[in-house]
Protein backbone atom coordinates (compact mmCIF):
# COMPACT_ATOMS: atom_id res chain seq x y z
CA UNK A 1 0.00 0.00 0.00
CA UNK A 2 1.16 3.53 -0.74
CA UNK A 3 2.52 5.09 2.44
CA UNK A 4 1.15 8.18 4.12
CA UNK A 5 -0.40 9.51 0.91
CA UNK A 6 -2.72 11.96 2.57
CA UNK A 7 -0.16 13.44 4.95
CA UNK A 8 2.17 14.16 2.04
CA UNK A 9 -0.58 15.99 0.18
CA UNK A 10 -1.58 17.82 3.35
CA UNK A 11 1.99 18.99 3.91
CA UNK A 12 2.34 20.11 0.31
CA UNK A 13 -0.90 22.05 0.33
CA UNK A 14 -0.04 23.84 3.56
CA UNK A 15 3.68 24.37 3.11
CA UNK A 16 3.30 27.56 1.11
CA UNK A 17 0.84 29.25 3.45
CA UNK A 18 1.45 28.24 7.06
CA UNK A 19 4.15 27.27 9.50
CA UNK A 20 3.89 23.79 11.00
CA UNK A 21 6.09 23.24 14.08
CA UNK A 22 9.12 21.12 13.21
CA UNK A 23 8.55 19.06 16.34
CA UNK A 24 5.17 18.01 14.93
CA UNK A 25 6.93 16.36 11.99
CA UNK A 26 9.40 14.64 14.33
CA UNK A 27 6.67 13.36 16.64
CA UNK A 28 4.59 12.09 13.71
CA UNK A 29 7.49 10.30 12.05
CA UNK A 30 8.64 8.63 15.27
CA UNK A 31 5.24 7.44 16.46
CA UNK A 32 5.01 4.13 14.58
CA UNK A 33 8.54 3.14 15.53
CA UNK A 34 7.82 3.73 19.23
CA UNK A 35 4.68 1.58 19.03
CA UNK A 36 6.41 -1.25 17.16
CA UNK A 37 9.16 -1.25 19.79
CA UNK A 38 6.47 -1.59 22.50
CA UNK A 39 7.43 1.80 23.91
CA UNK A 40 3.73 2.41 24.51
CA UNK A 41 4.11 4.98 27.29
CA UNK A 42 6.50 7.07 25.17
CA UNK A 43 4.18 6.75 22.18
CA UNK A 44 1.25 8.00 24.25
CA UNK A 45 3.32 10.89 25.58
CA UNK A 46 4.31 11.82 22.01
CA UNK A 47 0.68 11.62 20.91
CA UNK A 48 -0.45 14.02 23.62
CA UNK A 49 2.27 16.49 22.56
CA UNK A 50 1.35 16.12 18.89
CA UNK A 51 -2.30 16.81 19.66
CA UNK A 52 -1.29 20.11 21.23
CA UNK A 53 1.17 21.09 18.49
CA UNK A 54 -0.74 20.10 15.34
CA UNK A 55 -3.90 17.93 15.56
CA UNK A 56 -4.24 17.35 11.77
CA UNK A 57 -1.11 15.18 11.85
CA UNK A 58 -2.54 13.14 14.71
CA UNK A 59 -5.84 12.68 12.88
CA UNK A 60 -4.04 11.57 9.73
CA UNK A 61 -1.75 9.14 11.54
CA UNK A 62 -4.60 7.55 13.50
CA UNK A 63 -6.93 6.90 10.58
CA UNK A 64 -4.39 6.23 7.84
CA UNK A 65 -1.64 4.29 9.63
CA UNK A 66 -2.64 3.06 13.08
CA UNK A 67 -6.01 1.77 11.84
CA UNK A 68 -4.34 -0.35 9.13
CA UNK A 69 -2.14 -2.08 11.69
CA UNK A 70 -5.03 -2.60 14.11
CA UNK A 71 -6.79 -4.46 11.28
CA UNK A 72 -3.76 -6.65 10.64
CA UNK A 73 -3.38 -7.33 14.37
CA UNK A 74 -7.11 -8.11 14.70
CA UNK A 75 -7.18 -6.18 17.95
CA UNK A 76 -4.11 -7.92 19.40
CA UNK A 77 -0.61 -6.47 19.42
CA UNK A 78 1.33 -3.31 20.12
CA UNK A 79 -0.85 -0.94 18.09
CA UNK A 80 -4.01 -2.20 19.75
CA UNK A 81 -2.31 -1.88 23.15
CA UNK A 82 -1.36 1.67 22.22
CA UNK A 83 -4.97 2.56 21.33
CA UNK A 84 -6.21 1.01 24.59
CA UNK A 85 -3.62 2.89 26.63
CA UNK A 86 -4.25 6.17 24.84
CA UNK A 87 -8.02 5.90 25.33
CA UNK A 88 -7.53 5.11 29.02
CA UNK A 89 -5.83 8.48 29.52
CA UNK A 90 -9.28 10.08 29.26
CA UNK A 91 -7.95 13.06 27.32
CA UNK A 92 -11.17 14.58 25.99
CA UNK A 93 -9.76 16.12 22.81
CA UNK A 94 -7.82 12.96 21.92
CA UNK A 95 -10.70 10.65 22.73
CA UNK A 96 -12.92 12.74 20.49
CA UNK A 97 -10.61 11.63 17.65
CA UNK A 98 -9.81 8.03 18.66
CA UNK A 99 -12.89 6.65 20.46
CA UNK A 100 -14.58 5.20 17.31
CA UNK A 101 -11.27 3.59 16.31
CA UNK A 102 -10.90 2.27 19.88
CA UNK A 103 -14.39 0.71 19.82
CA UNK A 104 -13.71 -0.89 16.44
CA UNK A 105 -10.49 -2.43 17.83
CA UNK A 106 -12.57 -3.94 20.66
CA UNK A 107 -14.92 -5.60 18.16
CA UNK A 108 -12.17 -8.07 17.22
CA UNK A 109 -12.14 -9.41 20.79
CA UNK A 110 -15.91 -9.71 21.28
CA UNK A 111 -16.98 -13.34 21.64
CA UNK A 112 -20.51 -13.31 23.06
CA UNK A 113 -23.91 -11.69 22.59
CA UNK A 114 -23.80 -9.59 25.76
CA UNK A 115 -20.43 -7.97 25.01
CA UNK A 116 -21.31 -7.39 21.36
CA UNK A 117 -24.56 -5.64 22.28
CA UNK A 118 -22.78 -3.54 24.90
CA UNK A 119 -20.27 -2.51 22.24
CA UNK A 120 -23.05 -1.58 19.82
CA UNK A 121 -24.90 0.45 22.46
CA UNK A 122 -21.69 2.29 23.37
CA UNK A 123 -20.97 3.06 19.75
CA UNK A 124 -24.50 4.25 19.03
CA UNK A 125 -24.14 6.78 21.83
CA UNK A 126 -21.09 8.19 19.98
CA UNK A 127 -23.11 8.97 16.85
CA UNK A 128 -24.09 12.60 16.47
CA UNK A 129 -26.80 14.01 14.22
CA UNK A 130 -24.23 14.73 11.52
CA UNK A 131 -21.04 13.09 10.31
CA UNK A 132 -17.80 13.32 12.28
CA UNK A 133 -15.05 13.39 9.68
CA UNK A 134 -12.16 14.07 12.06
CA UNK A 135 -13.03 10.93 14.07
CA UNK A 136 -14.33 9.02 11.00
CA UNK A 137 -17.13 7.79 13.25
CA UNK A 138 -19.32 6.55 10.42
CA UNK A 139 -16.48 4.53 8.91
CA UNK A 140 -15.75 2.69 12.15
CA UNK A 141 -19.44 2.04 12.70
CA UNK A 142 -19.65 0.25 9.36
CA UNK A 143 -16.48 -1.68 10.22
CA UNK A 144 -17.93 -2.75 13.58
CA UNK A 145 -21.12 -3.98 11.87
CA UNK A 146 -19.01 -5.85 9.31
CA UNK A 147 -16.91 -7.54 12.00
CA UNK A 148 -19.87 -8.57 14.15
CA UNK A 149 -21.76 -9.84 11.10
CA UNK A 150 -18.80 -12.06 10.29
CA UNK A 151 -19.00 -13.47 13.82
CA UNK A 152 -22.81 -13.68 13.70
CA UNK A 153 -22.97 -11.56 16.85
CA UNK A 154 -24.94 -8.48 17.85
CA UNK A 155 -28.62 -7.72 17.98
CA UNK A 156 -30.02 -7.38 14.45
CA UNK A 157 -32.28 -4.44 15.33
CA UNK A 158 -29.42 -2.59 17.02
CA UNK A 159 -27.12 -3.07 14.04
CA UNK A 160 -29.90 -1.85 11.77
CA UNK A 161 -30.41 1.23 13.94
CA UNK A 162 -26.71 2.09 13.72
CA UNK A 163 -26.61 1.46 9.97
CA UNK A 164 -29.62 3.70 9.35
CA UNK A 165 -28.18 6.46 11.54
CA UNK A 166 -24.87 6.32 9.66
CA UNK A 167 -26.61 6.43 6.29
CA UNK A 168 -28.83 9.34 7.38
CA UNK A 169 -25.82 11.28 8.66
CA UNK A 170 -23.95 10.80 5.40
CA UNK A 171 -26.98 11.91 3.39
CA UNK A 172 -27.06 15.21 5.28
CA UNK A 173 -23.66 16.37 4.05
CA UNK A 174 -24.06 19.72 2.29
CA UNK A 175 -21.93 19.15 -0.80
CA UNK A 176 -22.95 15.64 -1.82
CA UNK A 177 -24.08 16.76 -5.29
CA UNK A 178 -21.90 19.85 -5.80
CA UNK A 179 -18.27 20.73 -5.30
CA UNK A 180 -17.41 23.00 -2.38
CA UNK A 181 -14.38 24.36 -4.29
CA UNK A 182 -12.22 24.31 -1.19
CA UNK A 183 -9.90 21.49 -0.23
CA UNK A 184 -11.20 20.76 3.28
CA UNK A 185 -14.87 20.46 2.32
CA UNK A 186 -14.15 18.61 -0.93
CA UNK A 187 -12.13 16.02 1.00
CA UNK A 188 -15.05 15.49 3.38
CA UNK A 189 -17.34 15.34 0.35
CA UNK A 190 -15.24 12.56 -1.20
CA UNK A 191 -15.23 10.64 2.09
CA UNK A 192 -18.99 11.04 2.65
CA UNK A 193 -19.88 9.99 -0.88
CA UNK A 194 -17.58 6.97 -0.73
CA UNK A 195 -19.21 5.69 2.47
CA UNK A 196 -22.71 6.51 1.25
CA UNK A 197 -22.15 4.53 -1.95
CA UNK A 198 -20.94 1.65 0.24
CA UNK A 199 -24.18 1.83 2.28
CA UNK A 200 -26.39 1.80 -0.80
CA UNK A 201 -24.47 -1.10 -2.29
CA UNK A 202 -24.85 -3.00 0.97
CA UNK A 203 -28.62 -2.54 0.77
CA UNK A 204 -28.63 -3.55 -2.91
CA UNK A 205 -26.78 -6.78 -2.08
CA UNK A 206 -29.19 -7.58 0.75
CA UNK A 207 -32.23 -7.06 -1.46
CA UNK A 208 -30.60 -9.08 -4.25
CA UNK A 209 -30.06 -11.96 -1.86
CA UNK A 210 -33.65 -11.70 -0.67
CA UNK A 211 -34.94 -11.91 -4.25
CA UNK A 212 -32.67 -14.84 -5.02
CA UNK A 213 -33.74 -16.71 -1.90
CA UNK A 214 -37.42 -16.12 -2.63
CA UNK A 215 -36.95 -17.34 -6.19
CA UNK A 216 -35.37 -20.51 -4.84
CA UNK A 217 -38.18 -20.89 -2.30
CA UNK A 218 -35.74 -20.93 0.61
CA UNK A 219 -37.17 -18.18 2.77
CA UNK A 220 -36.70 -20.30 5.86
CA UNK A 221 -32.92 -19.93 5.63
CA UNK A 222 -32.71 -16.25 4.75
CA UNK A 223 -29.75 -14.27 6.01
CA UNK A 224 -31.54 -11.57 8.00
CA UNK A 225 -28.43 -9.51 8.74
CA UNK A 226 -30.78 -6.52 8.80
CA UNK A 227 -34.23 -7.01 10.26
CA UNK A 228 -35.84 -5.28 7.30
CA UNK A 229 -39.47 -5.61 6.30
CA UNK A 230 -38.94 -5.96 2.59
CA UNK A 231 -41.53 -4.02 0.56
CA UNK A 232 -43.85 -5.46 -2.05
CA UNK A 233 -42.06 -3.38 -4.71
CA UNK A 234 -38.72 -4.91 -3.75
CA UNK A 235 -37.29 -4.77 -7.30
CA UNK A 236 -37.96 -1.03 -7.56
CA UNK A 237 -36.30 -0.48 -4.19
CA UNK A 238 -33.32 -2.62 -5.22
CA UNK A 239 -32.86 -0.61 -8.42
CA UNK A 240 -32.90 2.65 -6.46
CA UNK A 241 -30.13 1.30 -4.24
CA UNK A 242 -27.78 0.43 -7.12
CA UNK A 243 -28.61 3.72 -8.84
CA UNK A 244 -27.55 5.62 -5.70
CA UNK A 245 -24.53 3.39 -5.14
CA UNK A 246 -23.36 4.43 -8.61
CA UNK A 247 -24.44 8.06 -8.16
CA UNK A 248 -22.30 8.56 -5.07
CA UNK A 249 -19.32 6.59 -6.36
CA UNK A 250 -16.19 8.75 -6.76
CA UNK A 251 -16.60 11.41 -9.44
CA UNK A 252 -13.99 13.75 -10.93
CA UNK A 253 -14.01 16.00 -7.86
CA UNK A 254 -13.65 13.03 -5.50
CA UNK A 255 -10.76 11.47 -7.40
CA UNK A 256 -8.79 14.68 -6.93
CA UNK A 257 -9.13 14.02 -3.20
CA UNK A 258 -8.66 10.27 -3.25
CA UNK A 259 -6.54 10.56 -0.11
CA UNK A 260 -9.78 11.20 1.83
CA UNK A 261 -11.02 7.62 1.32
CA UNK A 262 -7.96 5.71 0.02
CA UNK A 263 -7.17 4.02 3.34
CA UNK A 264 -10.85 3.58 4.22
CA UNK A 265 -11.30 1.47 1.09
CA UNK A 266 -8.39 -0.64 2.31
CA UNK A 267 -10.13 -1.17 5.67
CA UNK A 268 -13.51 -2.03 4.15
CA UNK A 269 -12.42 -4.06 1.13
CA UNK A 270 -8.80 -5.03 1.71
CA UNK A 271 -8.00 -3.09 -1.47
CA UNK A 272 -7.47 0.70 -1.32
CA UNK A 273 -8.14 1.05 -5.05
CA UNK A 274 -11.56 -0.58 -4.84
CA UNK A 275 -14.09 2.21 -4.67
CA UNK A 276 -17.24 2.79 -6.68
CA UNK A 277 -20.10 0.84 -8.20
CA UNK A 278 -20.60 2.28 -11.68
CA UNK A 279 -19.41 -0.90 -13.38
CA UNK A 280 -21.75 -2.92 -11.16
CA UNK A 281 -24.62 -0.62 -12.13
CA UNK A 282 -23.73 -1.03 -15.81
CA UNK A 283 -23.91 -4.81 -15.39
CA UNK A 284 -27.34 -4.42 -13.77
CA UNK A 285 -28.53 -2.34 -16.72
CA UNK A 286 -27.17 -4.80 -19.26
CA UNK A 287 -29.05 -7.60 -17.51
CA UNK A 288 -32.20 -5.49 -17.89
CA UNK A 289 -31.45 -4.98 -21.57
CA UNK A 290 -30.76 -1.25 -21.27
CA UNK A 291 -27.46 -1.23 -23.16
CA UNK A 292 -27.61 2.48 -24.04
CA UNK A 293 -27.83 3.63 -20.42
CA UNK A 294 -25.14 1.11 -19.48
CA UNK A 295 -22.90 2.71 -22.11
CA UNK A 296 -23.55 6.18 -20.65
CA UNK A 297 -22.64 4.93 -17.18
CA UNK A 298 -19.40 3.39 -18.45
CA UNK A 299 -18.67 6.56 -20.41
CA UNK A 300 -18.78 8.63 -17.24
CA UNK A 301 -16.73 6.07 -15.32
CA UNK A 302 -14.08 6.08 -18.06
CA UNK A 303 -13.98 9.88 -17.92
CA UNK A 304 -13.55 9.83 -14.15
CA UNK A 305 -10.94 7.07 -14.23
CA UNK A 306 -9.54 6.59 -17.77
CA UNK A 307 -7.66 3.39 -17.00
CA UNK A 308 -6.94 0.88 -19.73
CA UNK A 309 -9.45 -1.50 -18.13
CA UNK A 310 -12.26 1.09 -18.04
CA UNK A 311 -11.58 2.07 -21.66
CA UNK A 312 -11.67 -1.60 -22.64
CA UNK A 313 -15.10 -2.00 -21.00
CA UNK A 314 -16.36 1.14 -22.73
CA UNK A 315 -15.23 -0.04 -26.15
CA UNK A 316 -16.83 -3.44 -25.60
CA UNK A 317 -20.12 -1.79 -24.62
CA UNK A 318 -19.94 0.52 -27.65
CA UNK A 319 -19.82 -2.52 -29.93
CA UNK A 320 -23.16 -3.64 -28.42
CA UNK A 321 -24.85 -0.50 -29.77
CA UNK A 322 -25.96 0.40 -33.26
CA UNK A 323 -24.15 3.72 -33.09
CA UNK A 324 -23.27 5.74 -36.19
CA UNK A 325 -20.95 8.20 -34.47
CA UNK A 326 -17.36 6.98 -33.98
CA UNK A 327 -16.46 6.29 -30.37
CA UNK A 328 -13.61 8.81 -30.55
CA UNK A 329 -16.12 11.55 -31.44
CA UNK A 330 -18.50 10.55 -28.64
CA UNK A 331 -15.59 10.48 -26.19
CA UNK A 332 -14.21 13.89 -27.20
CA UNK A 333 -17.62 15.57 -27.08
CA UNK A 334 -18.50 14.02 -23.74
CA UNK A 335 -15.34 14.87 -21.86
CA UNK A 336 -15.54 18.46 -23.08
CA UNK A 337 -18.99 18.76 -21.51
CA UNK A 338 -17.48 17.67 -18.20
CA UNK A 339 -14.39 19.90 -18.23
CA UNK A 340 -14.10 23.49 -17.02
CA UNK A 341 -13.43 26.61 -19.06
CA UNK A 342 -9.75 27.51 -19.24
CA UNK A 343 -8.91 30.80 -17.49
CA UNK A 344 -7.81 33.63 -19.78
CA UNK A 345 -4.09 33.71 -19.02
CA UNK A 346 -0.89 34.18 -20.98
CA UNK A 347 2.41 32.70 -19.84
CA UNK A 348 5.75 33.67 -21.34
CA UNK A 349 8.21 30.84 -21.92
CA UNK A 350 11.79 31.24 -23.08
CA UNK A 351 11.00 30.71 -26.74
CA UNK A 352 7.23 31.27 -26.99
CA UNK A 353 4.11 32.72 -25.44
CA UNK A 354 1.51 30.24 -24.24
CA UNK A 355 -1.71 32.09 -24.93
CA UNK A 356 -4.68 30.37 -23.30
CA UNK A 357 -7.06 33.12 -24.37
CA UNK A 358 -7.10 31.42 -27.79
CA UNK A 359 -8.08 27.95 -28.92
CA UNK A 360 -5.46 25.55 -30.27
CA UNK A 361 -5.79 22.65 -32.67
CA UNK A 362 -3.99 20.35 -30.20
CA UNK A 363 -4.16 19.31 -26.56
CA UNK A 364 -2.03 21.04 -23.93
CA UNK A 365 -0.63 19.35 -20.86
CA UNK A 366 0.69 21.50 -18.00
CA UNK A 367 2.54 20.20 -14.94
CA UNK A 368 2.67 22.61 -11.99
CA UNK A 369 5.65 21.94 -9.73
CA UNK A 370 8.36 23.56 -7.61
CA UNK A 371 11.96 22.85 -6.69
CA UNK A 372 10.91 22.66 -3.02
CA UNK A 373 8.41 19.81 -3.72
CA UNK A 374 9.99 16.36 -3.32
CA UNK A 375 7.17 14.39 -5.03
CA UNK A 376 7.48 16.82 -7.96
CA UNK A 377 11.25 16.36 -8.16
CA UNK A 378 10.83 12.59 -8.12
CA UNK A 379 8.60 12.73 -11.22
CA UNK A 380 10.67 15.18 -13.26
CA UNK A 381 12.92 12.65 -15.05
CA UNK A 382 9.85 10.84 -16.38
CA UNK A 383 8.13 14.14 -17.17
CA UNK A 384 11.18 15.20 -19.17
CA UNK A 385 10.94 12.03 -21.26
CA UNK A 386 7.21 12.52 -21.87
CA UNK A 387 7.73 16.16 -22.87
CA UNK A 388 10.50 15.20 -25.29
CA UNK A 389 8.39 12.42 -26.84
CA UNK A 390 5.35 14.61 -27.45
CA UNK A 391 6.99 17.97 -28.20
CA UNK A 392 9.47 16.67 -30.76
CA UNK A 393 6.98 14.52 -32.67
CA UNK A 394 5.65 16.55 -35.61
CA UNK A 395 2.56 14.31 -35.69
CA UNK A 396 1.82 14.70 -31.99
CA UNK A 397 -1.60 16.04 -31.01
CA UNK A 398 -0.39 17.38 -27.67
CA UNK A 399 2.21 19.83 -26.37
CA UNK A 400 3.73 19.67 -22.89
CA UNK A 401 4.52 22.71 -20.73
CA UNK A 402 5.34 23.16 -17.07
CA UNK A 403 4.65 25.93 -14.57
CA UNK A 404 7.12 26.45 -11.75
CA UNK A 405 5.83 27.98 -8.53
CA UNK A 406 8.04 29.52 -5.82
CA UNK A 407 11.11 27.67 -7.10
CA UNK A 408 14.59 28.62 -5.95
CA UNK A 409 17.40 28.98 -8.53
CA UNK A 410 15.21 27.52 -11.26
CA UNK A 411 17.65 28.02 -14.12
CA UNK A 412 20.48 26.45 -12.19
CA UNK A 413 18.26 23.52 -11.21
CA UNK A 414 17.24 22.89 -14.85
CA UNK A 415 20.84 23.06 -16.10
CA UNK A 416 22.19 20.85 -13.34
CA UNK A 417 19.70 18.10 -14.17
CA UNK A 418 19.83 18.58 -17.96
CA UNK A 419 16.07 18.99 -18.17
CA UNK A 420 14.76 20.31 -21.47
CA UNK A 421 10.99 20.52 -20.89
CA UNK A 422 9.51 24.04 -21.26
CA UNK A 423 9.23 25.80 -17.89
CA UNK A 424 8.00 29.22 -16.79
CA UNK A 425 7.78 30.67 -13.30
CA UNK A 426 4.20 31.68 -12.51
CA UNK A 427 2.76 34.02 -9.92
CA UNK A 428 0.02 33.55 -7.33
CA UNK A 429 -2.64 34.93 -9.68
CA UNK A 430 -2.12 32.23 -12.31
CA UNK A 431 -1.84 29.59 -9.60
CA UNK A 432 -5.21 30.59 -8.19
CA UNK A 433 -6.83 30.84 -11.62
CA UNK A 434 -6.37 27.06 -11.95
CA UNK A 435 -7.25 26.50 -8.28
CA UNK A 436 -3.97 24.75 -7.56
CA UNK A 437 -4.08 23.37 -4.00
CA UNK A 438 -1.36 20.71 -4.07
CA UNK A 439 1.80 19.78 -5.93
CA UNK A 440 2.42 18.48 -8.45
CA UNK A 441 -0.84 19.50 -10.17
CA UNK A 442 -1.44 18.06 -13.62
CA UNK A 443 -3.68 20.04 -15.97
CA UNK A 444 -4.97 18.81 -19.33
CA UNK A 445 -6.48 21.33 -21.77
CA UNK A 446 -8.54 20.23 -24.76
CA UNK A 447 -8.57 21.94 -28.18
CA UNK A 448 -11.95 23.37 -27.10
CA UNK A 449 -10.21 25.32 -24.32
CA UNK A 450 -11.66 23.16 -21.58
CA UNK A 451 -9.52 21.71 -18.81
CA UNK A 452 -9.44 19.01 -16.16
CA UNK A 453 -6.98 17.99 -13.48
CA UNK A 454 -5.48 14.53 -13.41
CA UNK A 455 -5.72 13.28 -9.79
CA UNK A 456 -2.82 12.57 -7.47
CA UNK A 457 -1.57 9.01 -7.08
CA UNK A 458 -2.77 7.60 -10.39
CA UNK A 459 -0.91 6.38 -13.47
CA UNK A 460 -0.89 9.88 -14.94
CA UNK A 461 0.81 8.82 -18.19
CA UNK A 462 -1.92 6.24 -18.81
CA UNK A 463 -4.63 8.80 -17.97
CA UNK A 464 -3.03 11.34 -20.29
CA UNK A 465 -2.73 8.87 -23.16
CA UNK A 466 -6.30 7.67 -22.82
CA UNK A 467 -7.84 11.11 -22.53
CA UNK A 468 -6.29 12.33 -25.77
CA UNK A 469 -6.06 9.11 -27.85
CA UNK A 470 -9.29 7.18 -27.19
Amino acid sequence: MKKIVSIIILILSLSMSSQIPKEAFDLTNSLSKLIRNDSIDKAIESTIKLNVLYPPFLIDRMHNTVSQTVLREQGKGSFSNYINGLYAKNNDSINEIVSPLYLWSKSFQVTNKTDSNDLLETFYAKLNDSTNYSAKTELYGLLIIKELKKKQLGDIDLKEKIFKKIKNNLEKYTYLSTSANNRKDDEERAWSRFLLSYCYNDLYDKYSKRILDVSRNKEQVLDRSLNTNFPDNIEKEREEFIVNAARFSPDQTDTKHKNAYFYDAGLLFGNPDRAGYKNKYANYLNNKGDKRLAFNVLLHEAYTKPTDNNLKKLKKQYLELEEKQPLRTIWFNYINTQMRDVPDVQVQFESELLDLTKKHDYWIYIDVWGTWCSPCIKELPELDKVAETYNKDVNSNIKVYTFSYHSQNLGEFMSKNNYTFPVAEIDEKINKSFNVTGYPTKILISPNNKYLKIPFNVNWKQYLRNYINM
